[in-house]
């Protein structure tokens, strides 16, 4: 399966190497770059946000005053991109020059590149066997394909809307519980709503306390809406929190804030559907919902784009403790290979 592997590629290249974005991704990608001893020429970003200013080091560019000057690139996207006319934008660049997405991990280490391919291929491909259908197969083995070469290409080949996957995957029944770990601003509650409006109760939990007045004010008028201000985690506990804006906010040991952890289990006796996307404390999350997957059988919805091994680690983890499971693979329109969920059914 292996292609290429990006930074192998990056080391041998002759062509200036680019950054296009500034922020955490760019930082990571410089760490990455430096460590293998790979040169980066500059840094560029989207002309509404050229304003003089430099990063880490580097005057921060135009695309245009890049392609000026550097002719003949290879660009690093260093931030993801969903919206349909920036996803154009990033289209039209990857017409004009080389232009890759690193897969650098949000969460903890582990680097996705040939070495660790090679040493967790016996996983991955254990996971791939336990997929359910060919668009599982087909999302999962791109997915693989991308992190190792960063080529977008092979995300664009399977991307699928996310409202249909929970129509078509998920068995739903009149007055179903749906417990939201990772509720955020309301945004998957408001969808569960729209899409099962016969649901029973929406648990729908969140631990930033700015973001969870957000969540509270946007889905007071959702029915059997239940608001709860914790972090899902495997034990009852007062953890540290980071306190980053938007979805980047999560639980961290230098974290100054305070934050209730609470078992899934704990939330609630019983749910027909479980989202998990706990910026990378699905491991201990899943844990803590150990009555629901085993006995409640509660189908589930993980994501799987956190950690580096989360590809692999999360589905052998569910399934050792409820091995019934049908499992799904989906990837959602994002470069990088965000919005990347199991379903287990």
């Amino acid at each position: 399966m292996v292609e290429f592997d990006l930074w192998e590629k990056l080391k041998r290249t002759e062509k200036p190497i680019l950054i296009y974005g500034m922020g955490d991704g760019c930082d990571k990608i410089l760490a990455v770059a430096k460590e293998k001893g790979i040169e980066v020429s500059g840094i560029f970003a989207s002309d509404e946000y050229v304003r003089g200013q430099t990063a880490n080091g580097f005057p921060v560019m135009s695309y245009s005053k890049a392609r000026e000057k550097y002719g003949d690139m290879i660009v690093l996207l260093a931030f993801g991109v969903f919206r349909d006319d920036l996803m154009e934008k990033i289209k039209q660049i990857a017409t004009e020059t080389e232009l890759y997405a690193p897969d650098v991990p949000l969460f903890g280490d582990g680097l996705f590149d040939r070495k660790y391919y090679e040493e967790h291929k016996k996983d991955l491909d254990a996971v791939e066997e336990m997929l359910g259908d060919g668009i599982s197969k087909k999302a999962f083995q791109n997915t693989v394909l991308f992190k190792l070469t960063g080529d977008p290409k092979y995300l664009w080949e399977i991307e699928s809307d996310k409202k249909e996957d929970l129509l078509s995957l998920v068995p739903f029944e009149k007055g179903d519980i749906y417990l939201d770990l990772g509720a955020y601003d309301g945004d998957t509650a408001l969808e569960w709503d729209s899409l099962f409006p016969h649901h029973g109760k929406i648990i729908a939990v969140e631990p930033n306390k700015k973001t969870y007045g957000k969540l509270v004010e946007n889905c007071k008028e959702i029915p059997f809406f239940i608001p709860l201000e914790a972090a899902a985690w495997n034990r009852t506990e007062e953890l540290s929190f980071s306190g980053k804006s938007g979805r980047s906010a999560a639980v961290s040991q230098s974290g100054s804030l305070k934050v209730q952890g609470l078992p899934p289990d704990e939330m609630t006796k019983n749910a027909r559907f479980i989202k998990y996307d706990v910026e990378g404390a699905e491991k201990e999350a899943i844990e803590g919902s150990r009555r629901l997957i085993c006995e409640e059988k509660a189908s589930l919805c993980i994501s799987a784009y956190h950690r580096t091994e989360d590809l692999f680690a999360i589905p052998l983890q569910v399934k050792k403790m409820q091995p019934e499971y049908k499992v799904y693979f989906r990837h959602s329109p994002y470069v990088p290979a965000w919005d990347t969920f199991f379903y287990f059914i």
